[in-house]
């Protein structure tokens, strides 16, 4: 219950937040409309009674209130249906931009590997409209409500055994219930296939997978499965809807016995003289009302349902959110690094998972100093990344600035005085001066930053090269110019020089869509940069697994399996004959 008020507070916040006015409007005007099914009704056992009675100014002033009553519902439904659609456009928009805000305000990395995160994400993006509809569908129910207690009202007024009709409709609410809840689960249960039908659907269908697909005959693979996945929640679904079908078929049965019942009885007490025709008549009307009442809180009580379900899913990612941000008062990083940051018997295993990638791992990056990780794919150097830039926390040990815990810091502020390149790096389709400006968006429409961003990372002439220059629209997504893999690099690596001063320049194999020429320049200008920035007691950490480009770094540290194997500047690692010696014979053997 709790959780069901909780949810309907939200929907009620979110729809006055959205657009006041239409919400208002809309709590007021459809009730009103609902007492006018109940006043029809009223008009038309006047009208009866007139005729029959012979009582024709009555007759005729009921007929004109018929009339009038008809036409304020007509006029009412249309408005309330433009009205209600511009509402639901406004909360869309408004559910979602919050739920970008809460994914982008989670500190770190981990939400995108858990599966019952991307579960619920699926399953509200599915469900996504129902929250815009929700507002509508609660005031509707309310309406409803009105209106069947309105109806009750009349019912008594020819024989109070007729409200009895209304307590053979409760059980169609309860296994209305039941029903929805039943197709809800098979969804929630079934949304981790169709987020994998979703992905076999992006491999087919999208550029970047589109040449291994066909170089290695991919098509029909990729179809089977898509298939097999959609039989396995399509059959999951169907079975689902024929249990919810059973419970619905029972509630029905019984309030169609007790409908049947009622109208025989009034008609009993007509034939006897204890009712009149417009009794019977109202009666009729009445009672199918009320069957279609019910039928509609049915209804409204199925989708009033599904939209609290939904919502909990919302209010879900709500809870994570404020589970996810820090608590207390977090500590702002350091204007310049003094001693430097250091790994403190750090161990560390991606979430859901039991393989540890670093085990026990203590370093030390000197203020002021040029550090590169080098060592085999998959030897754990991203990893060192994620932990410093605070994507993720360590399993167990402690990353400190300058002594401070990085985790008693405000991670947004520490961010702030970071700045890098991966070598999964994004493609902003963007003007080119802006996907290289968003790098430091106060400074994304500053022509002179952008442009000295670009000539640090060698990536000016390209640009200038393009049909408009920095003004260019790029990627094919909007009919802009696609580049090469190396030059959305160099333009990745632009961005990193947006910031002015970061105190750890982080570099994670950010060379290896260019060519060997572009590389050696890049890491030398990287460098001579280092060594300017080290007077601000700056940190540069390459991580490669190229040993000849970091040969000029302060300290090199050799990671295998997880662990720090060596460390040490380029001349005393290749005096010891252990693995950076090896490794770099081997790679320059390759060269050669």
């Amino acid at each position: 219950m709790r959780k069901a008020l909780r949810a309907v507070r939200f929907v009620v916040a979110t729809a006055f937040r959205a657009d006041p006015w239409r919400s208002a409007l809309t709590c007021v005007l459809v009730p009103l409309t609902g007492l006018s099914a109940a006043a029809t009704g009223w008009w038309l056992k006047v009208l009866t009674d007139g005729v029959v009675g012979h009582h024709f100014r009555e007759a005729l002033l009921a007929a004109l209130a018929l009339a009038a009553t008809l036409s304020l519902i007509d006029i009412a439904g249309m408005s309330l249906a433009r009205m209600r659609l511009r509402l639901q456009e406004r909360i869309g928009l408004l559910v979602e931009r919050r739920l970008v805000e809460l994914a982008a305000s989670l500190p770190g990395l981990e939400h995108h590997e858990r599966p019952d995160y991307l579960d619920r994400l699926e399953h509200l993006r599915a469900e996504r409209a129902t929250l815009s509809q929700a507002i509508g569908s609660l005031v509707m129910s309310g309406s409803t409500l009105i209106q069947t207690l309105a109806t009750g009202a009349l019912l008594a007024t020819i024989h109070p055994l007729l409200l009895l009709l209304a307590l053979v409709g409760l059980p169609s609410v309860w296994t209305s219930g039941k029903s929805l809840a039943v197709l809800d689960a098979a969804k929630h249960e079934t949304s981790g296939k169709v987020r994998l039908a979703t992905q076999y659907v992006a491999m087919a269908t999208t550029l970047g997978t589109a040449k291994e697909v066909r170089l290695f005959g991919l098509g029909d693979e990729i179809v089977q499965r898509h298939r097999r996945i959609g039989e396995d929640v399509l059959r999951a679904r169907v079975h689902a809807r024929v249990a919810g079908a059973a419970w619905d078929g029972a509630g029905a049965l019984l309030f169609i016995a007790g409908y049947a019942g009622a109208v025989a009885f009034v008609i009993h007490r007509a034939a006897i003289g204890l009712a009149t025709p417009g009794d019977v008549v109202l009666t009729m009307g009445l009672a199918a009302q009320v069957n279609g009442n019910f039928a509609a809180i049915l209804g409204m009580g199925r989708w009033l349902k599904g939209v609290l379900l939904v919502t909990g899913h919302f209010l879900w990612f709500v809870d994570h959110s404020g589970e996810a941000a820090p608590t207390g008062t977090r500590s702002a990083p350091p204007s310049r690094l003094r001693e430097g940051i250091a790994l403190e018997h750090v161990s560390f295993r991606y979430p859901g998972t039991d393989a540890e990638v670093l085990r026990d791992v203590s370093l030390v990056l000197p203020a002021g100093t040029t550090v590169a990780l080098v060592g085999d794919n998959g030897a754990g150097k991203s990893t060192f990344v994620k932990l410093l830039c605070g994507f993720y926390q360590p399993t167990e040990g402690r990353v400190t600035v300058d002594g401070v815990d990085l985790a008693d810091l405000d991670v947004d502020r520490w961010r702030a005085t970071l700045s890098g390149a991966f070598q999964d790096f994004c493609k902003f389709e963007f003007i080119a001066q802006q996907a290289i400006g968003v790098g430091d968006v106060e400074a994304i429409d500053d022509p002179a930053r952008v442009r000295g961003a670009a000539e640090q990372a060698g990536a000016a002439s390209m640009l200038d090269a393009l049909p408009n220059g920095f003004a260019t629209q790029l990627g094919r997504t909007f009919e802009g110019v696609e580049l090469s893999q190396g030059q959305w690099q160099k333009l990745a690596l632009a961005r990193s020089q947006m910031p002015c001063r970061p105190l750890l320049y982080v570099l994670d194999e950010p060379t290896a869509s260019l060519d060997a020429a572009s590389e050696y320049e890049l890491y030398t200008q990287i460098i001579e940069a280092a060594r300017e920035a080290a007077a601000e007691g700056a940190i540069t950490l390459l991580v490669s697994h190229r040993m000849s480009t970091v040969r000029a770094a302060d300290l090199i540290v050799v990671v295998e399996g997880g662990s720090i194997v060596e460390m040490g500047t380029h001349a005393e690692l290749m005096n010891a004959p252990r693995l950076y010696a090896e490794l770099f014979a081997l790679q320059s053997r390759a060269y050669q």
